[in-house]
């Protein structure tokens, strides 16, 4: 089945993550990538990101993945205090570089417009320059910090070092996503190839899913959905850590 149509960007249809030199981003570094989601000074970002792996043949460069609903989730519900200036602070986020400029401004925690929770816009490494005249900075750094430590945190962390031929797909609206540094001079390399899909074409070909595997995904107990409450009780782990976390930091 044909998943979508690829969404172009500037990047092209494609694009290579691999270390090259005078890199216009971390990204195309050999060192370590924080957890982040691509491309939030577009608008709209894409929701599917793939990343395909041709080569991962040096030491290092894990995959790393981590779900940004889940852990705003549970910042929402046992610290709402916190969690506030995250849906009322908007960041800046900004690309300059090679004759393309793009700006956009979004909350951590964004909320559509009835007022209900939708998803989470988290990319440290690209954020823009704040004004002067903005909101100090401190009550959103509060509940950042906490969020970080949530979507970092060791049980909440899924880490991978893709072999080539593996390919992932994900949803860049919702799960975070890096990698760990590697050696790029020490022999072998780190090459993968990258694109994107937008929101409105990954639905269209999603409902066309058959019922009948949509009734078995729906069924699995290992599936999270964040608008079931109950859900948050399978995963009482990290649901215990995250409220020592956040205890700690109120």
């Amino acid at each position: 089945m044909r998943i979508a149509s690829i969404r172009e960007t500037f990047y092209g249809r494609t694009f290579d993550v691999r270390a090259k030199p005078h890199a216009e981003n971390v990204a195309y570094t050999a060192g370590y990538l924080g957890l982040h989601q691509d491309l939030l000074y577009l608008d709209p970002p894409p929701k599917i990101q793939i990343l395909h792996c041709l080569d991962n043949s040096c030491a290092g460069g894990e995959s790393l993945f981590s779900d940004g609903e889940r852990a705003a989730r549970l910042l929402l519900r046992h610290h709402p205090a916190l969690a506030a200036p995250l849906r009322q602070q908007p960041v800046p986020y900004a690309y300059t570089r090679n004759g393309y400029s793009y700006a956009r401004r979004r909350p951590l925690l964004h909320y559509d417009a009835e007022g209900r929770f939708e998803n989470v816009f988290w990319s440290p490494p690209f954020q823009g320059a704040r004004g002067a005249d903005e909101p100090p900075l401190q009550p959103w750094l509060a509940g950042a910090r906490v969020f970080e430590g949530l979507i970092n945190g060791e049980e909440a962390m899924y880490q991978r070092k893709m072999q080539p031929g593996e390919c992932v797909l994900f949803d860049n609206l919702r799960v975070m996503h890096g990698r760990t540094a590697f050696d790029a001079a020490g022999g072998g390399s780190r090459w993968l190839r990258g694109t994107y899909i937008a929101q409105e074409d990954f639905v269209s070909i999603a409902t066309q899913i058959p019922q009948e595997l949509a009734d078995k995904a729906n069924a699995d107990d290992a599936v999270w959905y964040g608008e079931l409450e109950e859900k948050l009780g399978a995963h009482g782990v990290w649901k215990a850590e995250a409220q020592e976390m956040v205890d700690k930091m109120a």
